[in-house]
């Protein structure tokens, strides 16, 4: 909706004046678009990688991705998004994704299961609605595992296999769980978080059959993931504020083969 109460499907919207925008930004700096284009451009059955385990490319060369992202940027350009750079002030975000959903500057956010209990603390009705659905009409959504490690150069190897190993136990799963910002991986264990949250007015039915009905996709394995940052970043960037068009993606593909082949 614009300043003047216009909606944006309706004739005289004006786009450069926006008191509150359907969807926080989408046209995210990182490379994966974890919480943002991610789940888009994976329902129409575009994956990331040639390969889920130590792939040689990221397939952004692909024109369905090509095609996705460019609807993605329209959203900015007629208004329905904020382009990069409204909220943020010397690239860092200045006002959280919470706190745009709160304040009324946005009606929807896209975001991780581990905000959910974040957003329903706002003081106004929250609802949780799955991601979209594709041409097939299904969903895909991206899942972001985190790994348990030791460090190879420990001093203290037996303590450190100890609280490695009780962090993958029901005891510490069950706890983490409790707050909703951690999804435990073991199913007892989740289904005894998402009780926990709906006592607390959180529903988390959504993200839960998304974990039973095959809607996740698991997350790419892969290495130099820093490197793969410092060298996609600055090309997203450029392809969101229109300083480079579809010829970008060939070149973010070249880029992760060349630094997928160092891992």
């Amino acid at each position: 909706m614009d300043k003047n109460g216009v909606r944006g499907d309706q004739p005289g919207f004006d786009k450069d004046h926006v008191a509150t925008y359907g969807t926080g930004q989408l046209a995210s700096r990182d490379f994966i678009g974890e919480s943002t284009w991610s789940s888009f451009a994976m329902t129409t059955g575009w994956r990331m990688a040639d390969k889920q385990s130590w792939p040689t490319t990221f397939t952004y060369d692909d024109p369905v991705f090509a095609k996705t992202l460019s609807w993605v940027r329209s959203l900015a350009d007629r208004g329905f998004a904020p382009k990069i750079g409204t909220f943020t002030t010397g690239g860092q975000a200045t006002i959280s994704d919470t706190d745009l959903l709160g304040s009324g500057k946005v009606a929807m956010e896209t975001a991780g299961s581990w905000t959910a209990g974040t957003f329903a603390k706002l003081p106004l009705k929250v609802g949780i609605a799955p991601t979209v659905q594709g041409p097939s009409g299904k969903r895909a959504v991206l899942s972001n595992s985190n790994g348990n490690n030791a460090w190879a150069g420990t001093k203290n190897p037996d303590l450190t296999w100890k609280w490695v190993s009780y962090l993958g136990s029901p005891e510490c799963q069950s706890a983490a769980g409790a707050s909703g910002t951690f999804f435990p991986s073991i199913p007892a264990s989740m289904d005894a978080a998402a009780t926990t949250m709906k006592g607390q007015g959180v529903d988390l039915s959504v993200f839960t059959s998304m974990l039973k009905d095959g809607t996740l996709v698991p997350a790419v394995v892969y290495g130099n993931g820093a490197a793969l940052q410092d060298a996609e970043r600055p090309l997203f960037e450029a392809y969101f504020a229109h300083q480079r068009d579809d010829d970008v993606f060939a070149e973010m593909a070249s880029k992760s083969r060349a630094v997928l082949g160092k891992q």
